[in-house]
Parts: C-alpha cells; structure tokens; sequence
C-alpha cells in the first residue's frame, strides 16, 4: 500500500520505487516527456510506441499500472482498454488515460472509476504523480 495523504505533497521516489509502469503512445516525443517526469519515480518504466506491440508483452508480464495515449493509429486507446478488460490477467490493471481528445463526450467511457483515469496532455507532473497513486491504492 502507498502511504500518502491525499492534502500532502507527493514524492515520486517515496511513492512509486519498485513499481511496474508501462507507457503506451505513438509519439516518441510523448514517451520520453513522460519518462522524463517519471525518472525519480524509481519506477520500473516500460515503452512503447504500439498498442499491439504492449499487448503481446504485458500479457507475459502484466505491470501495475498502464499510462495509455488515446488516438493511435494501429489500436486507439478505447480499443485496446477493452482489449485489456477481456484478458483475464489483465483485467485489474489500473488505466491512466493522457490525452488532448479527452472530453465530456469520453467521460462514460471511464466507468471503471477504480481501475481507470485521465489527465490532459500536456501532463504537469504533480498531476501525474497524484493520479498514478490514487489508482495504485484502489
């Protein structure tokens, strides 16, 4: 368990050393802004610029928690979380979804509160940090 209060500051290397991230996004730019906010994590990061490509691989060795871009052009991100809830070792995964396409109209998508969220691109890394740990902790 993640032991932060939800009114103090969150330390990256406090909260997440040892854990098992895995980045989804097209955009090689996208990933390495996100591995960069996520370099005193102590996270274990994993990357890929293919939905498909993650799949086959987290299959084998599922991570703690997916950060999963959106608009993709082999498998959007909707597809792929679908994909994600009909595989048995893959379906309590935590799902944060960053992208610039999220709106109200996405919203019903997000009805696994406890296993899904989001956060607009671009990402401030006190934001990152404070969605990752509450989907940890559910």
């Amino acid at each position: 368990m993640l032991n932060v209060s939800k009114n103090s500051a969150v330390r990256p290397e406090v909260v997440l050393p040892g854990k098992r991230i895995c980045l989804i996004d097209d955009d090689e730019d996208q990933l390495v802004i996100l591995r960069r906010l996520l370099m005193k994590s102590r996270a274990k990061i994993e990357s890929f610029r293919s939905p498909l490509m993650a799949l086959d691989k987290i299959r084998e060795n599922p991570p703690d928690i997916i950060v999963l871009d959106i608009m993709m052009p082999d498998c959007d991100g909707w597809a792929f979380y679908e994909e994600l809830r009909q595989q048995e070792s893959l379906a309590e995964v935590p799902v944060l979804f960053v992208s610039c396409l999220l709106n109200a109209r996405n919203a019903p998508f997000m009805r696994d509160e406890h296993l899904c969220d989001s956060l607009p691109k671009p990402v401030r890394k006190d934001e990152l940090f404070t969605k990752l740990v509450g989907l940890l902790e559910n």
